[in-house]
């Protein structure tokens, strides 16, 4: 259990328990059940068969996502109602009523299956180089035709069984919480305690690039990722993110953006999951037939960011981006909330957002660099590009971040 502390005065208390199973712990078989469940959760539990017309009293609705290790259901109340939420939202998670017409019901209006074109072209190359990253399919992760329509309800109800516990389990709140009253709440839920812990299903790629041809594009889309151990200290990575990051300020701008730009965006950002961590650094290139001399450009831009210390004035400037970035993830308790599951590391007492500045102000240029120079290397690059042109040497792109 995790208690956040937003600013004082906030009327609003935000609770989410986090289960810690999702679609990349999905054999081929049963793809697709961790979204289906939670959608079944949503269907009535033991002592609240009607959960919409609970929370509707309070004005709100619990909610959440399936993601690729997790599910979360969440709500935000007012003060004074959280306490007649909360058990609400545990009866629900832990205590499903799994009625057979309801849950086959609930079948025949699942989602079933992505495709790519659900997603942007820039959206799309994210997706393409984590799925290469992190061994995933996303176009797998609501389930298949054949996976779904095989799927039994004693499929779902072992699903639950096997996950849906307190060894594997999170709850998140974040407000002005009484903690006695919390704990009090917690055990008459009656949660099951033990459980398994599920294990990560790898899906093989043969490659660490993906290019797709869309000749209806008109810009060529990038997403380069960098592999690191999910374990490591993770501030450092945030800082290295700013560095490569969407701001006028940022060392990659101008070589990219202004001096013969050859990007029209740029961004960078973190993901974790337990088993690895990635830096992403997304480029739209500005046109097509000049892939080459965009990735040349690319090249120099990390090169410099490996080789040398960036100045004191531009370490002070990440660290007051880090800052302002906490500073708004802690102002509401659903911003803290949010941040909190995409921190990762569960199996580590989170150090709260005070805890999180001060060790920013600990890094030195001279870390950055080292970590620059150790993460953006060949052997732990992935990439993915969407565009109209003929597929590039990527291969030859990747081995010259050795150079």
């Amino acid at each position: 259990m995790t208690i956040l502390k937003p600013p004082p005065q906030q009327p609003f208390i935000a609770a989410a328990v986090v289960v810690h199973v999702g679609w990349r712990h999905e054999p081929p078989a049963v793809a697709g059940i961790s979204h289906y469940l939670e959608h079944v959760h949503y269907l009535g539990s033991r002592r609240y068969p009607n959960i919409d017309a609970v929370t509707a009293r309070y004005g709100l609705q619990i909610n959440g996502p399936t993601e690729a290790e997790s599910t979360t259901f969440a709500f935000t109340a007012l003060r004074e109602d959280f306490f007649a939420v909360l058990p609400v939202l545990l009866d629900m998670v832990f205590h499903p009523r799994f009625e057979p017409q309801a849950v086959e019901s609930e079948r025949q209006h699942a989602d079933v299956g992505v495709a790519p074109t659900d997603y942007t072209p820039w959206e799309w190359v994210e997706v393409k180089a984590d799925d290469l990253l992190f061994g995933t399919d996303v176009l797998t992760s609501l389930g298949t035709p054949q996976s779904m329509a095989a799927m039994t309800l004693e499929d779902l109800q072992a699903w639950q069984q096997r996950y849906y516990h307190w060894g594997n389990s999170h709850l998140l709140v974040a407000g002005d919480v009484d903690a006695a009253a919390l704990q009090e709440t917690v055990a008459a839920a009656q949660v099951p305690v033990s459980g398994e812990r599920p294990t990560v299903v790898h899906r093989r790629h043969g490659h660490r690039w993906y290019y797709e041809q869309r000749p209806e594009v008109h810009n060529p889309e990038m997403f380069l990722a960098f592999r690191f151990p999910a374990h490591h200290d993770l501030v450092p990575y945030h800082l290295l993110s700013v560095l490569l990051g969407n701001y006028a300020y940022a060392p990659v701008f101008r070589p990219l953006r202004q001096e013969a730009p050859v990007a029209y965006m740029h961004a960078s950002n973190l993901r974790v999951l337990s088993t690895e961590g990635r830096l992403g650094f997304y480029v739209g290139l500005a046109r097509a037939g000049e892939e080459d001399q965009a990735w040349g450009r690319i090249l120099q831009v990390l090169r410099a960011i490996k080789r040398r210390p960036v100045s004191e004035e531009t370490l002070a400037w990440a660290k007051r981006v880090f800052r302002i970035n906490l500073l708004q993830q802690a102002s509401t308790p659903m911003r803290a909330l949010r941040f909190r599951r995409a921190w990762g590391q569960w199996e580590r007492p989170f150090p709260g957002f005070r805890a999180l500045a001060s060790r920013a102000e600990e890094v030195t240029a001279q870390d950055l660099q080292r970590l620059a120079a150790s993460l953006l290397v060949p052997e732990r690059a992935f990439l993915a590009m969407v565009g109209p042109s003929p597929t590039p040497d990527v291969a030859h792109w990747l081995a010259a971040l050795g150079d």
